[in-house]
């Protein structure tokens, strides 16, 4: 449960931090990946990650256990437990804040990749675009 007082912890460890690390825990506290359901995009896509059914959003990647796998074995298991705990907001700690960054950076990377594109236009029946 967030409280003032974690609040208040949670803004003590991020202004500790340098001023690009705390730059993208503030993005993703503010839902500002560029997923296809925050952009509101025509065509609201699926999880990168292959989760069949699962929405492109924010809140399933941080959940995401596809992704949260490829994190795990680059960062080691996350010990903390919760919603907002991948977020940092509770249990904030040096590790938790990476294995967010790392979600973001990750997930705006493999959301840029080319074959993306191309899965949306033949998607929509617009083989023409493909050129």
């Amino acid at each position: 449960m967030v409280t003032p007082e974690s609040l208040e912890i949670a803004r003590e460890f991020y202004s500790s931090l340098p001023a690009s690390v705390a730059q993208q825990l503030l993005r993703s506290w503010a839902n500002g990946w560029t997923t296809s359901f925050r952009m509101h995009e025509t065509q609201l896509l699926n999880c990168i990650f292959c989760c069949f059914g699962q929405p492109d959003n924010q809140q399933h990647y941080l959940i995401c256990p596809s992704f949260g796998g490829v994190i795990n074995c680059v960062l080691g298991p996350c010990l903390a437990e919760g919603f907002l705990s991948h977020l940092c907001l509770v249990n904030c700690s040096v590790l938790s804040a990476a294995r967010l960054i790392v979600a973001s950076l990750s997930y705006h990377s493999m959301n840029n990749y080319p074959v993306r594109f191309l899965l949306r236009l033949s998607a929509a029946g617009d083989l023409d675009g493909i050129r």
